[in-house]
């Protein structure tokens, strides 16, 4: 994706490979080097062997704080990902309605 941002509304990626998982993102954004998708809790064993780390604690963050160490909020690192929408493949197929997901890519300048 290089400069190139994405904004997407709720899509359903599928596996092909019989084991019946997928990924249901209500929403995603990428802006590299960073990808964040608002998933349901029925996709977490996906994402986790993507790569992806889960940010649900990182909105524990206390009143008064006003930045935070990243080595906390992901302390095996931050991994490069693709975004949850990417060149379709034999092994995955997205489901989509065009009238309740938008897809939005640009270009960063």
């Amino acid at each position: 994706m290089g400069s190139g941002a994405q904004l997407t509304g709720p899509m359903l990626t599928g596996l092909t490979d019989g084991s019946g998982r997928a990924i249901h993102s209500l929403a995603a954004i990428t802006f590299r080097p960073l990808s964040w998708a608002l998933s349901t809790t029925d996709s977490d064993d996906v994402l986790a062997d993507r790569g992806w780390v889960d940010a649900t604690a990182w909105l524990l963050y206390e009143d008064d704080r006003d930045s935070h160490d990243l080595r906390w909020l992901a302390p095996s690192g931050i991994p490069e990902t693709r975004s949850i929408l990417h060149a379709p493949s034999n092994t995955e197929f997205q489901m989509y309605s065009k009238e309740i997901a938008p897809i939005m890519v640009g270009r960063i300048p």
